[in-house]
């Protein structure tokens, strides 16, 4: 087992002198119902501040306004053109999906056609309401194709209860490894978020989170995290994905007791915010 702590050393490279914006990501994020467009824009947000090249959202087409006018940088799309969205998905180096998607039929046709869409080339990040659909094919016996080069899997522990079959107090390391050996693929990840997050892996040691707090128990922490996991995982200069994950979950927990230490509820808005200048903080430490 591999614990982190705050003292872990971030593993992100510095950016080189000579680089462009394809070299950090083309992220596409398939999210936000209208109801639910705040998860989207939470989970664009951390992506572009944990530094991916370029970010599209794939979302409702009534969230593209609000989303253009809190986020300029970024790119919209309404995901119910379907020639757009796989277009989309082709150009795209990672695509996230879930965070406020729904689980209605068009949201499982959004899912379906993504993982069908998905190459052995990109990378794939499943979170929210996304799993939930995902353990809906499993328990049906449907086909839910994982080939993507590296699959993240980001379940609370009720999402993992869905998906495993497990039950909270059944959630030890030796179960989730056996089950997640039984229905994955060794190329996924699964993250299994609680007060003490674990990090699952075919070939790596079970990596156990000894940081974060209460006051990241709020709406949208999910959305935010899974954003900078879909930039990090991204980046070209991580030697091994795993590092990438795991700096991620990092990162997500060492701002948010930051922020712990001076208010009552950490923000994912807020906690987005001090992204850049803590990776540029922890980066300077390794001088």
């Amino acid at each position: 087992m591999k614990m982190i702590d705050k003292n872990y050393m971030f593993q992100l490279a510095k950016r080189p002198d000579r680089c462009h914006k394809g070299d950090f990501g083309r992220v596409l994020i398939i999210a936000g119902s209208f109801e639910m467009g705040g998860a989207a824009l939470m989970a664009a947000k951390s992506c572009l501040y944990s530094g991916a090249g370029l970010v599209t959202l794939a979302t409702d087409k009534e969230n593209i306004p609000v989303a253009h006018a809190s986020l300029p940088e970024i790119m919209g799309l309404d995901y119910q053109d379907s020639g757009l969205l796989k277009k989309a998905i082709e150009k795209a180096d990672t695509v996230l999906i879930g965070p406020g998607l729904g689980r209605t039929a068009f949201a499982k046709s959004l899912f379906t056609c993504c993982l069908q869409q998905i190459t052995q080339k990109q990378k794939l990040v499943i979170d929210a309401d996304a799993l939930t659909l995902l353990s809906f094919m499993i328990k049906r016996g449907e086909d839910y194709p994982l080939r993507a080069a590296m699959t993240v899997l980001t379940p609370h522990a009720k999402e993992w209860e869905r998906l495993s079959g497990l039950s909270l107090s059944e959630q030890l390391d030796k179960n989730n490894q056996a089950v997640y050996k039984e229905i994955f693929p060794s190329t996924t990840y699964v993250l299994v978020k609680s007060h003490e997050s674990r990090l699952y892996h075919d070939s790596d040691p079970v990596v156990h989170v000894k940081i974060g707090n209460p006051g990241m128990a709020i709406a949208g922490m999910g959305d935010t995290l899974s954003g900078i996991v879909a930039a990090f995982i991204s980046q070209k200069s991580y030697l091994h994905p795993t590092d990438a994950v795991t700096d991620a979950i990092f990162l997500h927990s060492y701002i948010g007791d930051i922020l712990a230490q001076s208010q009552y509820i950490v923000l994912p808005s807020r906690l987005s915010e001090l992204i850049p200048e803590t990776i540029h903080h922890l980066l300077s430490q390794k001088i």
